[in-house]
């Protein structure tokens, strides 16, 4: 079981895409990876959420930061 290096890694899905193909177990043990990985992102965008905002370090760029770092936490 191979993991994406990125959050964003899109030859990842392709090959995924493939081997699903030809070997369904191993597939779909990489979906169920994937989905969980989707699950814990959105669970950690929910608790950055539920944060109080505001303060020195709040702009956009951090959000938007926070947000890759989830991905890649997820990942």
């Amino acid at each position: 079981m191979q993991q994406a290096a990125l959050y964003n890694d899109f030859g990842q899905l392709a090959s995924l895409r493939l081997a699903a193909r030809s070997d369904s177990e191993d597939s779909s043990r990489e979906v169920a990876g994937q989905f969980e990985a989707l699950f814990v992102q959105e669970m950690l965008k929910s608790m950055r959420d539920a944060t109080p905002k505001g303060g020195l370090f709040s702009s956009h760029q951090l959000d938007s930061y926070q947000s890759m770092y989830g991905q890649q936490i997820a990942m």
